[in-house]
Formats: structure tokens, C-alpha cells, sequence
């Protein structure tokens, strides 16, 4: 990740130069916090997807918003990893361009309405997905080491904003309340372990 180990040994309260075996401790030491770190960030990231998943105030009427929802993984300023909400079925519709009207029997949940929708925003052809992979490629993320997540649907904001339903609203404030809480847990875990 960047950053090397330092190791001294003392032996009787004096510094030793012990170069091999330092090399050694250093190297292990820095391929453990490595391993640390981008874990703990992996299971941060699906936990704060099942959140957003739990958490969702909308419902589903082509499935693109919820099948989008993912983060990634970026270590050492590159990504390394696109993780999504497992089990969901695929879209049943292409996101809804603005203008169209569809109506859906059922929609994505399974549900029959009584009237479809007309869509409020632009969007591109990509399903959902698709466009949470390309905002991910493209982040240029402002730390060396972390996660962004995302929505890969355009009416994200208006579902929230106009309709007034969460999305990832909260899932964000989880983020943000306990995030420190969570890595100190997660790596003193790890610290026991060594």
C-alpha cells in the first residue's frame, strides 16, 4: 500500500542493525496491515450494501436502481475491486428515459399498478449496473485507500429529492456516524491476531 514497516531490534536495551531479519519482520509486518486494512474495507463496504438494501424507501418498478447500488475498492489510488448486492434478480426494463411512459405488469417487485410511470429524468441506454461500473472506473478517488458507493441511475437524486424516499441517504449517515468505530474494531480484531 505504499508505506513500508519500520523495525529495530534491541537486544539487553541496545539498537541491533539486524538487516536481514528486519527486512524479513518488515515485509511481513506491511503485507499484514495490507491485508488488514483492504479486508476490513471489504467487509465495511458489504455491510454498508446490505444496509442501503435494507434500508430502501422506494420500490422497485424496473429493478435498475437496486441492482446498481455497489462500491468499490480502491487501494493505493486504484481500483481493485467492483462488489455489488448479491441475489437480486436482473432489471426487468431499461431505465425509463424521460418522456417515456411504461407500465409494467408486474414491475420488479412482483407488483401490479395501476398506472406505469412516465420518466422525469435523462438517462443513458446502460442498465444501472453498467453505469455504477463506469462512475467507479472513472472516480478519482480524494484518499490512497477506501471505498466510494454508488447508484448507477440517473433519477437516484429525484427519488429522494421529489419523492422524498431513501436511497442511500442513510446508508451514507451509517457511513459516516460509525466508520471510525467500525475499522477501530476491526483492526484491533486483527491486531489480536498477530
Amino acid at each position: 500500500m505504499g508505506r513500508k514497516a519500520k523495525i529495530s531490534v534491541v537486544v539487553d536495551g541496545k539498537q541491533k542493525n539486524v538487516p536481514r531479519i528486519c527486512k524479513l519482520m518488515e515485509e511481513k509486518l506491511t503485507d499484514w496491515a495490507e491485508y488488514a486494512i483492504m479486508n476490513t474495507l471489504i467487509a465495511w463496504g458489504k455491510e454498508l450494501l446490505e444496509d442501503a438494501k435494507e434500508n430502501a424507501g422506494y420500490s422497485n418498478f424496473t429493478g435498475n436502481t437496486i441492482t446498481s447500488i455497489a462500491f468499490g475498492l480502491y487501494i493505493d489510488d486504484a481500483l481493485r475491486g467492483i462488489y455489488y448486492i448479491g441475489g437480486c434478480k436482473k432489471p426487468v426494463h431499461a431505465k425509463v428515459k424521460k418522456g417515456e411512459y411504461i407500465n409494467l405488469k408486474p414491475d420488479y417487485d412482483g407488483n401490479y399498478r395501476r398506472e406505469g410511470i412516465t420518466g422525469e429524468v435523462d438517462v443513458d441506454d446502460s442498465t444501472g449496473l453498467e453505469t455504477s461500473v463506469r462512475i467507479l472506473r472513472d472516480a478519482r478517488p480524494p484518499f490512497h485507500n477506501g471505498i466510494i458507493i454508488t447508484t448507477g441511475t440517473e433519477y437516484t437524486q429525484y427519488v429522494e429529492r421529489i419523492l422524498m424516499k431513501n436511497v442511500l441517504t442513510e446508508t451514507y449517515q451509517k457511513a459516516a456516524q460509525e466508520s471510525y468505530k467500525y475499522f477501530f474494531n476491526a483492526l484491533k480484531k486483527y491486531n489480536n491476531q498477530v
